[in-house]
């Protein structure tokens, strides 16, 4: 499990978070993924803060897979999740999974980085990002 590092946002919002890979099934996280297998990135985010009873708009999320050594960088899915922002009581919690399917890696080991922006209400960037730099990620082919 990885936490994310978000920007000091002052005394009135803060943001924190973790990101943890499962194989299929939702098994133990792991770092050992066959490639011919579904596996998912469970992201959890919390709010927190006298701004959280106002805030509205919506986090993007995405995975990142930086291959180590020769080979393709992915960005999944391919459009960011969307986290719809509830304003109301501190803290907030959100939690979703973004699946990396089955197929769409290629054997090797990746780098995994995942983002999370914020998009206001009028669809504009806003002030509050984070990331939180995974394990090593090693997608095999079953004998």
């Amino acid at each position: 499990m990885s936490e994310f590092i978000f920007e000091d946002l002052g005394p009135n919002f803060e943001c924190s978070g973790t990101a943890q890979v499962f194989d299929v099934g939702g098994v133990d996280p792991t770092n050992l993924i066959r490639s011919d297998q579904d596996a998912f990135v469970r992201i959890r985010l919390r709010t927190e803060g006298a701004y959280t009873t106002m805030i509205g708009g919506k986090f993007r999320l995405r995975l990142h897979l930086e291959r180590m050594g020769p080979g393709p960088e992915l960005n999944l899915p391919a459009a960011p999740v969307e986290v719809g922002l509830v304003p109301g009581v501190s803290p907030q919690n959100y939690t979703r999974n973004i699946t990396i399917a089955a197929g769409s890696v290629t054997p090797g080991a990746y780098k995994l980085v995942t983002t999370v922006t914020y998009e206001s209400l009028a669809g504009n960037p806003g002030p509050i990002a984070g990331y939180s730099e995974g394990p090593i990620l090693q997608f095999y082919n079953a004998a």
